[in-house]
């Protein structure tokens, strides 16, 4: 007869299996955010180099007003979502399939208005393409989300790849061309539209199960949203209060110091993006496989990646953000060729990628428990 496993024994395997799918998920959503980062960064750092402060400025406060409506219309949908996909061959629930389509919407709406938004304000009718990135990027955060719930990390293998041809396409395009702004807009969002494309007919027949679903459903669409506002408020508060910190180009120093002051903020800031997204990724993967497991199972998991004391990690983390500092900083001035001022920023902004890592991560334990409330106060 078997061995009966003891209690100790069961929560090792949980733990040991929870890191492996982690893992799995990791890879497969920092390989495909490598792909997209490769085109879209090479791009800005071209366009940082080679287009006048006056022109970069430009593409780069219209990137991040159209960040900012992004994470607007997302409305909490990705972290809600993620949190309570289920595992592999489950409905997708009837909450998720809602938020899903609510998204959809709100994200279109905001891409028209946004454009003619900007466009009214500004003038400049050369870096409207950049607003498209509002409903691509939603497109693939959805596809992305249906394949990782059925665990199907062969088709995002084929995404990967496809984005990074797109990727790769778009830099020799980049180096054979006139920097234009105009042009540099269009190959800005290219790698992600590829993506979005290649993402939904790859998601396709999870997508036509999804919408088979919403067809039969008999509840209203409004008072399934109503019953989910309560936990959407609060992570859409939190995305947008990160990301107006995050975008402080445009809703700082743009207002305050002017354009130029703008463009050495935003060279410095989208050198150093790349590098907290590779990082930040894992509470994405953590969030998932959370998501996927039973809430018994989520306390467990909980419990153990939240238990170890705060001062050793806090001293880890200040260190590698001072050789971050100094390390970015030299990067920036020698290898890569930004101006002085935009090279000092950048290994400022690289001091803080460390805390805000470990935040993102705590962030998702919380959320998978339902602590929207707390994180929401950590926030502000």
């Amino acid at each position: 007869m078997a061995d009966i496993l003891s209690p100790a024994d069961n929560h090792t395997i949980l733990v040991h299996s929870f890191v492996r799918r982690i893992a799995q998920r990791y890879f497969t959503f920092v390989a495909a955010r490598i792909a997209l980062v490769i085109g879209r960064w090479f791009v800005l750092i071209q366009s940082a180099k080679h287009l006048d402060k006056i022109d970069f400025a430009a593409l780069a406060a219209a990137l991040s007003v159209a960040e900012l409506l992004r994470a607007l219309a997302d409305g909490g949908v990705d972290n809600f979502s993620y949190s309570r996909l289920g595992g592999a061959n489950c409905r997708v629930r009837v909450t998720v399939r809602t938020a899903f389509f609510f998204r959809a919407v709100i994200a279109t709406i905001l891409m028209v208005i946004g454009a003619a938004v900007h466009y009214f304000l500004v003038g400049e009718l050369r870096v409207l393409p950049v607003f498209l990135l509002i409903g691509i990027t939603l497109a693939q955060t959805t596809s992305i989300a249906l394949l990782q719930k059925e665990a199907q990390f062969s088709r995002l293998a084929t995404l990967v790849g496809i984005t990074l041809v797109a990727s790769l396409a778009v830099n020799l395009t980049v180096l054979l061309s006139p920097a234009q702004l105009g042009l540099m807009s269009m190959l800005l969002i290219a790698p992600d539209a590829v993506a979005a494309s290649a993402g939904l007919v790859l998601a396709s027949p999870a997508i036509s199960k999804m919408l088979a679903q919403w067809r039969r459903a008999r509840r209203p669409a409004l008072s399934i949203l109503r019953s989910i506002a309560s936990k959407l408020a609060p992570i859409s508060l939190v995305t947008m209060l990160v990301m107006i910190y995050s975008r402080l180009d445009v809703t700082l120093v743009l207002p305050l110091l002017g354009s130029i002051a703008q463009a050495d903020y935003s060279a410095g800031w989208r050198l150093t993006e790349p590098l907290f997204l590779f990082l930040s990724i894992a509470s994405f993967a953590l969030l998932a496989e959370l998501g996927s497991v039973s809430s018994n199972n989520a306390q467990v998991l909980g419990t153990v990646l939240t238990k170890p004391a705060a001062i050793l990690p806090m001293i880890g983390l200040l260190a590698i953000a001072l050789i971050a500092v100094f390390v970015v900083r030299f990067v920036a001035g020698n290898w890569i060729g930004l101006s002085a001022e935009a090279s000092l920023l950048a290994g400022i902004l690289a001091g803080g990628i460390p805390f805000r890592v470990a935040n993102t991560l705590i962030s998702t334990v919380l959320q998978r428990l339902a602590r929207f409330d707390r994180v929401l106060v950590a926030s502000i």
